[in-house]
């Protein structure tokens, strides 16, 4: 208890500020008691990550009709959008006079205007038999019908409007027992929210998309078009896992003190980090972006797997000794059709509620084949990480269990009139061509923690300066987006626990 009860009254007793800048308070006293930052050194090494990979932020896949519609995506993210209609269902109709000859056309209202007007393209398959996996996102084969389709900035509202010749109303109510599906597919058209859609004819008569478990009968479907980029946009984002060669990184720092190496399964308590400013080259591709960037960090204790068939349960138990914490439960992995499963928690007779992307609360999702999520948990209890995989027509489910949780600093330089000041040099924006971020957090784990696995999620947060459209952000780095870091430290007596 005494370093931190010894570190909180040096911070008393100097009206030091928390921020991420490097910690120069300190006196004679905590020096000797190996607590203070007295003889700073700096030194600079070179980074190499073992691997990097793109994935999509954490969340799981929303059910059809939670979340944001969208329509379009960006040059980093792509969206398949998903709509399904249900012509004998007479409470999804509005008649105006019955005249059963008019064009029918599909008529979407946008919540701003189109940069880009063009590229929409509209697919139709009539008789779906599987609602769930067409709004799922899962292929249906050739479209019967296909169609292009442009947005109209509308000035008075300053919203977009689409709108598409489908089909006549003959072949509507020729159709009129059989549910049909439309997919809207616009790689090339920056994404927008969509806030109303309806088919429509000339004489009014209206269709409203159809309802499935209650809630309406869209779907969205995101995926990577391209992997060593930061992007966002509406409701989803992508960001960079990197693994570092800790190992290289810990004998460079030894060499540069003139310690002797140290185990690869010890702890080494050789210096104390005072600052850690990661240097990286990017290269901004969205106009009017602003983000600073921050590097999420987690120590991994152990793993524990289990595994369900799909239209089986299973149950799973987790624990962590160090400090008692447990969880229990079933997973429940029930058929989703052509191939997809729905997964839920159960723990006692209550299931477990996660995060969507865009912060929703779900008790069940749906997972494509060969789909691997991570799924934070609604009112997390900070020490475990869960993972979904579907593979080879089995749920694997993974759970990280934490020795330290997930944390990342925020680059805040001070606090002026209750608002947060950020450093400069750490946000990406229009004519940067590189910035330098504080780490410690994570590269303190890193150095410190040799004997067990520290995992670092790299992703850009937006200041107020932002001035993209619906989150339509992207930032390029490269095959090594961490190049280089400077440390501020302080060498301890203490040195490596074996």
């Amino acid at each position: 208890m005494r370093r931190p009860i010894a570190l909180l009254t040096a911070v008393l007793l100097t009206g030091c500020g928390l921020t991420d800048g490097p910690n120069r308070t300190g006196s004679v006293w905590l020096d000797s008691l190996d607590l203070g930052p007295q003889g700073l050194e700096s030194a600079s090494f070179g980074l190499r990550a073992l691997d990097v990979d793109t994935i999509l932020d954490p969340g799981v896949p929303s059910l059809n009709g939670v979340g944001t519609l969208v329509l379009g995506g960006s040059d980093a993210l792509e969206s398949t959008t998903s709509l399904w209609f249900s012509p004998s269902d007479s409470t999804r109709w509005v008649r105006g006079s019955k005249d059963e000859r008019g064009t029918w056309k599909l008529e979407l209202v946008l919540d701003s205007s189109c940069s880009d007007p063009d590229g929409i393209e509209i697919r139709m398959w009539s008789g779906i038999k599987d609602t769930l996996a067409f709004l799922s996102g899962i292929s249906m084969g050739t479209a019967e019908r296909t169609v292009s389709a442009a947005c109209v900035n509308d000035s008075a509202s300053n919203t977009g409007r689409v709108r598409a010749s489908l089909l006549d109303s003959t072949r509507v109510v020729f159709h009129s027992s059989q549910d049909f599906g439309l997919r809207l597919v616009a790689p090339g058209f920056e994404s927008r929210q969509i806030v109303a859609v309806r088919l429509v004819d000339g004489v009014d008569d209206t269709l409203h998309p159809g309802l499935l478990e209650g809630r309406a009968a869209w779907g969205m479907r995101w995926s990577d078009r391209g992997a060593g980029s930061l992007a966002s946009t509406l409701g989803w984002g992508k960001r960079l896992r990197v693994r570092l060669d800790d190992a290289a990184l810990r004998q460079a720092l030894a060499t540069r003190l003139g310690l002797p190496s140290v185990d690869a399964d010890s702890f080494d308590n050789s210096v104390s980090l005072f600052s850690a400013r990661v240097g990286a080259d990017v290269h901004v591709r969205t106009p009017g972006t602003a983000r600073r960037f921050r590097l999420a960090s987690w120590v991994i204790r152990h793993t524990d797997i289990s595994y369900a068939s799909i239209g089986s349960s299973v149950g799973w138990s987790s624990s962590r000794p160090d400090d008692g914490a447990s969880m229990e439960g079933t997973l429940v992995a029930r058929d989703g059709g052509a191939g997809t499963v729905r997964v839920a928690l159960l723990s006692g007779s209550d299931s477990i509620p996660f995060l969507t992307h865009d912060g929703q609360i779900q008790y069940t999702f749906v997972l494509l084949p060969g789909q691997e999520i991570e799924a934070p948990m609604y009112l997390d209890p900070g020490w475990t990480k869960f993972r979904f995989l579907l593979e080879d027509g089995k749920v694997r489910f993974v759970r990280h269990v934490l020795a330290a949780p997930v944390a990342a600093d925020d680059q805040i330089k001070a606090v002026e009139g209750g608002v947060y000041v950020f450093r400069d040099e750490a946000v990406a924006k229009d004519g940067v061509a590189r910035v330098r971020f504080e780490a410690r957090t994570a590269f303190s784990r890193i150095l410190n923690r040799g004997a067990q696995e520290v995992w670092t999620d790299l992703y850009p947060v937006a200041v107020q300066t932002d001035s993209v459209i619906n989150d339509n952000s992207r930032i390029d780095l490269g095959s090594q987006p961490l190049d280089s870091v400077t440390f501020l430290f302080r060498r301890r007596i203490t040195g490596a626990v074996q």
